[in-house]
């Protein structure tokens, strides 16, 4: 009764429902009411509604895309309202024909207090970055004021130096592993949502992204033995070769490393992150990936940072528990540069022993002699 009755209300005050009016130049004539209407981008002209389905995750406004109204994508049938909302992101649409949030876009909420040039305190990047000695540990909660979400592509490769710059202190007791989780995922939705983002700027963005994720595995290395965080769009896991084995869950996949005997103590470290942003189908396709991406670092445990093992030899078991079908002739891929813009393909091995399609089990063996892996699962 509700909802008819707002209905009614609207049309009587003349008012069109969220979502519903065009977006141009004619209904919505500047900036500020174009960006507010949640669902249009600004040209820099003029308003002009998003390309879909590849911005379909971007809207703010769910009677744009909410089925049974006159949303201004809904007759695109490829942008649909999520059936089941929370309140952590700002999705309220999504690609995918059974309304479930893709994990390749979450959207944490953009906060608008303080800078992406400044700390809180008026302190510049550069100035921050500058400090040496003893008064990195003076200033390095200043450090954590300045906003990566608002940054530039300039802006933030300047606040990933300056993070870099404080790595002795990130790295020490005092400094919990989640101020530099937040800056790592940040980074992650901020180069995916730049809409002026190139490779080669992706790609330099990376190698300073991937500088920071060294930081944060040697800090997570002495916070706790066992650890795991999911932000979807990145994720983080460690445990002890003693536990011998370690799950990452996907969306609608599980991968799990295994390994059976070790010489020394030591710690496997893992990071995920979906790979859609780096060239990587996981759209409906003849080939697509499966899997997120993963790398893999193993250490042993006697020194800090903890040094290279290579004789763990672990087994990579993935299972899917959607809707694609699994075939023995699906591979495993090394990705051959981290840093890179748009990933390249590099080896690609075939599924061993303990491979069950009819479970969608494939099962990988990976090559010893090796401290770390980047790698995803293939449809083929």
């Amino acid at each position: 009764m509700y909802k008819y009755y707002l209905s009614f209300l609207l049309i009587a005050l003349n008012y069109a429902q969220p979502g519903t009016v065009a977006c141009t130049h004619t209904t919505l004539q500047t900036e500020a009411a174009c960006k507010a209407s949640g669902y249009c981008k600004w040209s820099g002209t003029a308003c002009i509604a998003y390309t879909m389905p590849d911005d379909c995750y971007r809207i703010n406004e769910i009677g744009a895309c909410r089925s049974g109204t006159t949303g201004v994508y809904v007759a695109s049938s490829n942008c649909y309202e999520i059936t089941s909302l929370n309140v952590q992101y700002e999705n309220v649409c999504t690609p995918n024909s059974n309304k479930k949030i893709d994990y390749n876009y979450v959207r944490f909420p953009i906060s608008n207090t303080g800078l992406a040039t400044h700390s809180l305190t008026g302190i510049t990047v550069a100035d921050l970055g500058a400090k040496t000695g003893t008064a990195l540990a003076d200033f390095l909660y200043q450090v954590f004021t300045v906003n990566i979400q608002l940054a530039t592509n300039t802006q933030l490769n300047a606040i990933l130096d300056m993070y870099y710059a404080y790595r002795t202190e990130l790295v020490k007791t005092t400094t919990h592993p989640y101020y530099i989780e937040k800056a790592l995922f940040q980074t992650i939705q901020n180069i995916r949502d730049d809409p002026a983002i190139t490779d080669a700027l992706r790609g330099a963005t990376m190698v300073k992204f991937w500088q920071l994720c060294g930081v944060f595995l040697q800090r997570v290395q002495t916070f706790s033995k066992h650890y795991q965080t999911n932000y979807y769009i990145l994720n983080f896991a460690q445990t002890t070769f003693s536990r011998l084995y370690l799950t990452i869950n996907g969306q609608e996949h599980t991968t799990t490393l295994s390994w059976l005997s070790y010489t020394k103590n030591g710690y496997v470290q893992v990071i995920s992150y979906p790979a859609a942003q780096f060239g990587i189908s996981q759209a409906p396709a003849t080939t697509k990936a499966l899997s997120d991406v993963y790398y893999v670092k193993i250490i042993d445990d006697t020194a800090v940072p903890g040094a290279a093992y290579t004789t763990l030899a672990p087994t990579v078991t993935y299972i899917n528990s959607g809707t694609a079908t699994i075939l023995s002739t699906d591979t495993l891929v090394y990705i051959t540069d981290k840093t890179a813009g748009t990933y390249a393909a590099g080896t690609a091995i075939n599924s061993g022993t303990g491979t069950d399609t009819a479970s969608k089990k494939l099962v990988f063996p990976l090559p010893t002699g090796a401290s770390e892996y980047l790698f995803y699962i293939k449809q083929t």
